[in-house]
Order: C-alpha cells, then sequence, then structure tokens
C-alpha cells in the first residue's frame, strides 16, 4: 500500500504464506464501510489471484493478515481446484462477487462479507479462552463448522503454547487447514470465454447487467439472472481485448482496451455495430487497461505494455450533459428483447 503524497510512499506490504497470496495478484479493490456514525467511508482493500484466494483486508493490519478470506473451488471435491482468477467486480448489492478466470470461466460468488470485523452473536461457540474482538469477527463469519474446528484446534494451539487470550495473529501461527480459515462458497457460473477473462464490470445503472472482456477478441453483455451472455462484440480478427470499463455519464457506453493499442468506445445508444470513437495506437504497442475517471468525467486513463500510462480528454459528449430518458433504457430494451428469443 502506497502514499504517493509522502517521502516514505511504502505504507506496508504483504508477504508471500500459504495463508496470504502465493502466487501472482491479478486485482486490486478499495471497499468502502461506511459506519453509522461517519458520513465519510473507510475502506478495506479486496484481492484476488492465480492461486484461487479472494481476500480482505485492512490498513490498520498493516496488511499482515487478511480480515476475511474465500477459496474459489470449481468443484465441491476433497482435494482442491482452485479457480485461477484474473479479474474481479462488486455486484450492485456488495454483497456479492464477479470473478474471472485464466480458463475462461466466469462466475458469480454470492454472500459475501465485507463490513468492519465485530464479533457475532449467532450461533455462538461455547469457548474457555477469551477472544480478542478482531479473533472473534473472523471465527463468527465462518460457517458453523469451520467455526467449532477453529475454536477447538486454535484453542489447544493457545493451550499448548500457554497462552491466556486468543489474538488475530494466533489464528495464522496455529498453522490450521486452509480451508477451514477460508470457506468455499457457491459459484454460480455464467457461459465461459474460449480464453482467459481479462476483465469483468458491473453496469453502474442497469443492476443485473455485467460486461466482460477477454483475449478470444470478444466484449460479452451478461445478466446476473441468465447462464447465457446477452450478447457480443467482437473489435477485430485476432484483436485480444485487454480491459473494459462503463461509462459513469453515459448508461449506454463502455470503453474497451485492445492489444493491438486501439482504444474504442462504445455506445448501444448510438451505434450497437461499431465504436462511436477510437484512440488508435501509431507505434501498436498494447493497451492493457483502461478506466474512465469517476469524478473528473472528462477524463479517461489507458495503460500500456510498455509500462506508460496515458490520460486522454473526452469530448463533451461524454464527460458533461444531461442524460437523456431513453439511454437509460437501452440495456433494458436488450434484456427484454433476449427474454422473448
Amino acid at each position: 500500500m502506497w502514499d504517493i503524497q509522502a517521502d516514505e510512499p511504502l505504507l506496508c506490504m504483504s508477504e508471500i504464506d500459504e495463508y496470504l497470496h502465493r502466487e501472482a495478484v491479478t486485482q486490486l479493490l478499495w471497499v468502502p464501510i461506511f459506519s453509522t456514525l461517519e458520513l465519510v467511508p473507510d475502506y478495506n482493500v479486496a484481492s484476488v489471484g492465480t492461486d484461487g484466494k479472494v481476500l480482505f483486508w485492512r490498513e490498520a493490519d498493516q496488511l499482515k493478515f487478511p480480515i476475511r478470506g474465500y477459496l474459489l473451488s470449481l468443484k465441491a471435491q476433497t482435494k482442491l481446484n482452485l479457480m485461477s482468477s484474473t479479474c474481479l467486480e462488486f455486484c450492485a448489492d456488495s454483497q456479492s462477487l464477479l470473478v474471472g478466470s485464466i480458463s475462461g470461466a466466469l462466475c458469480k460468488i454470492g454472500g459475501v462479507s465485507i463490513v468492519s470485523p465485530e464479533p457475532s452473536r449467532k450461533d455462538a461457540v461455547v469457548s474457555s479462552f477469551k477472544w480478542t474482538p478482531e479473533a472473534a469477527a473472523f471465527r463468527d463469519h465462518l460457517p458453523s463448522e469451520s467455526k467449532r474446528e477453529l475454536t477447538e484446534k486454535l484453542e489447544l494451539y493457545c493451550k499448548e503454547q500457554r497462552i491466556k487470550e486468543v489474538s488475530f495473529p494466533d489464528i495464522f501461527q496455529a498453522k490450521l487447514n486452509l480451508k477451514v480459515l477460508y470457506p468455499s462458497p457457491t459459484l454460480l457460473s455464467y457461459e465461459s470465454h474460449a480464453g482467459p477473462v481479462t476483465g469483468v464490470k458491473s453496469s453502474p445503472y442497469q443492476r443485473n447487467l455485467f460486461a466482460s472482456s477477454s483475449t478470444d477478441g470478444s466484449v460479452r453483455l451478461y445478466d446476473q439472472q441468465q447462464k447465457s451472455f446477452l450478447l457480443q462484440v467482437e473489435p477485430g480478427a485476432a484483436v485480444e481485448v485487454t480491459g473494459i470499463d462503463w461509462s459513469p455519464l453515459r448508461p449506454g457506453a463502455f470503453v474497451i482496451s485492445c492489444s493491438n493499442g486501439d482504444v474504442d468506445i462504445y455506445d448501444f445508444h448510438c451505434s450497437r455495430a461499431a465504436p462511436v470513437a477510437r484512440i488508435g495506437s501509431l507505434a501498436k504497442v498494447p493497451a492493457t487497461t483502461v478506466k474512465f475517471n469517476g469524478r473528473l468525467t472528462a477524463y479517461m486513463a489507458v495503460g500500456y505494455e510498455n509500462g506508460t500510462a496515458k490520460v486522454y480528454k473526452l469530448n463533451r459528449y461524454y464527460s458533461v450533459g444531461t442524460v437523456k430518458p431513453e439511454e437509460y433504457d437501452v440495456w433494458k430494451k436488450v434484456i427484454d428483447q433476449d427474454n422473448k428469443l
């Protein structure tokens, strides 16, 4: 974690460990945590990696240990078959996650807890030890069976180590089974891409709509309630789509970055057949990621494979102006049309 305005910008960093990430971390997300007493939210961090873990972190813990964790298992087997994840996105309800993978699989995880760590009284366990609030919060979010196993084995560890109070670090230092600490949630699978998923984004305007991009050269639009995609866009032959983002201003618009260096803006209110704007790359350096600025809507940033980043200024239509009522209906019409087929 960095503070780019500080003289020493590096604030803290996680380690490589069996209980943390031990393979490539492929995406990070800020997770706003709202308190009833505070108008400004606090933030946690969510991470996903090719080791099949989704972890939640607090800055207050200096990224030493995650406060929540999930194992993305493709099959409910004794031997874990973990999903090598490439991207992560929250759904509109903030209690579900969309995850893409190297294999092209695309899944939704429900019932994800992202709240600040506070002990729960639900399914309380009998304990002979005192637990710190952070340790109790980690224990209490687990399924009942895992909660009992964690309590028994961790308290035995503390007894052997002559520890009087169970603390948050003790949970990881006891070296318990990974499946006990990180439950495997139920995955709702969608129709897969033919190549690695490079991005997944929830629509800020249509609750159940999300878009995905892939190295198979396609962008797909999905309804969360349907397994098959609604429609597919292919920017060109032999072009990999490396990133995607929704316009913060125009409900029917999204932008994609491509392996040939192009950045295309699509607006389904104007045209479904072709992009309405394209930023080409004379050097043909692959664009690897793209992001609209949610606050300064006139700007969009693009990252490139050679390590450079460029900020582009958008025209007035995509940066200012009043949204017409029919723009909000563009995706509803697509979903309704698909339901009739």
